[in-house]
């Protein structure tokens, strides 16, 4: 016979359910089982610790997110508690922040974003109806990606989950996540505050990601009215019009500062707060445009490199001598009735 205080386990497959009741102990050597359609049997003792000790939580994958390892993701939306949203994108490959800023990203920062999430380690499962039992303010993961086994005719398809981080009064870690069911889980990882939910700390922190090996020619125009372009010609640079010889050093170090010189990335200050000095344009061996900055001060003495929506500061640095950016001290100061340029206001040729 088996006991009132059986252990109960239902088996659903398609529109039937069968259930089989387990007695708590060995009776000589053996455990009883009943199943709801009339049949007994037994079972090894060692059914009972697989039930009971430690029982159908440890039969799970003690991931937030189970088959969908976060590395795998191709977009990433970050949403702070006051709703600020971070959007990230890998295109062709490359990472680059979508929101609230178009710009190219770090990839090391959102890796790293990525191999926080995927560190996460179920503690307990504490079902799907479960209270919030956290204080704090929730910080929400949005990932997507390609399902992996996806065709052609799926391009549209996206594999999308949801991950809502939280902590309690004792700084227990606690998550909301939306699949393969809603589910409350407690956590062992890093705490939320190991994510940034500022958008410079995603922003790429070079002016440019064109490799100097790839520019053919380069332009530069000064708010003095100076012009000069430059053109890479076999393996020599020379003047462009007139054919003459140019240093090769000064313009290595020029394209090697805007390609791999470490910045602090800021969304887009105003144009009036930056005082414009050099329009630097790089062009391709064909002719066509690979990518325009525009080089100036801060109203603080800071050398600014300014991209389409990202700024990029270097310091009480004046930059490579290609550029013949002056002391901030030699400057006059702009009109303040005057509107600054920004990279697309100069002429160009």
């Amino acid at each position: 016979d088996i006991p009132e205080n059986a252990i109960t386990l239902e088996f659903e497959r398609g529109d039937q359910t069968v259930t089989i009741r387990v007695a708590p102990t060995p009776l000589s050597g053996r455990v009883n089982l009943q199943s709801s359609n009339g049949f007994t049997g037994h079972a090894p003792p060692s059914l009972l610790g697989l039930l009971l000790d430690p029982g159908p939580d440890a039969w799970r994958i003690p991931e937030p997110l189970p088959g969908f390892p976060a590395a795998t993701a191709t977009r990433l939306e970050i949403i702070a508690p006051d709703q600020r949203t971070i959007e990230l994108a890998r295109l062709e490959g490359r990472w680059r922040v979508i929101r609230p800023v178009a710009a190219r990203a770090n990839p090391l920062v959102v890796d790293n974003a990525l191999a926080q999430l995927g560190s996460y380690r179920v503690t307990r499962f504490l079902g799907p109806d479960a209270p919030n039992a956290s204080e704090s303010p929730a910080l929400t993961f949005h990932l997507s990606r390609r399902p992996p086994h996806a065709g052609a005719r799926a391009a549209g398809s996206m594999d999308e989950r949801t991950l809502t981080l939280s902590t309690g009064p004792d700084g227990a870690l606690f998550a909301r996540v939306d699949r393969p069911e809603p589910m409350t889980l407690r956590l062992a990882g890093p705490p939320p505050t190991a994510f940034s939910t500022a958008v410079r700390s995603y922003l790429a922190t070079t002016a440019t990601d064109i490799l100097p090996e790839d520019v053919g020619a380069i332009l530069l125009q000064w708010t003095d009215g100076r012009e000069r372009r430059l053109e890479r010609a076999l393996d020599q640079w020379i003047e462009s019009p007139g054919g003459e010889p140019a240093e090769r050093e000064p313009i290595d170090a020029a394209l090697a500062f805007l390609a791999s010189e470490p910045a602090e990335p800021q969304e887009s200050f105003a144009d009036s707060d930056i005082h414009p000095l050099l329009r630097v344009e790089l062009l391709g061996f064909d002719g066509g445009r690979l990518e325009v900055l525009s080089i100036g001060y801060t109203a603080d003495a800071i050398l600014t490199v300014r991209g389409q929506n990202v700024v990029w500061l270097y310091g009480r640095y004046r930059g490579p001598s290609l550029f013949e950016i002056p002391d901030f001290q030699a400057l006059t100061p702009p009109d303040p009735t005057e509107p600054a340029a920004s990279p697309g206001d100069y002429p160009s040729k």
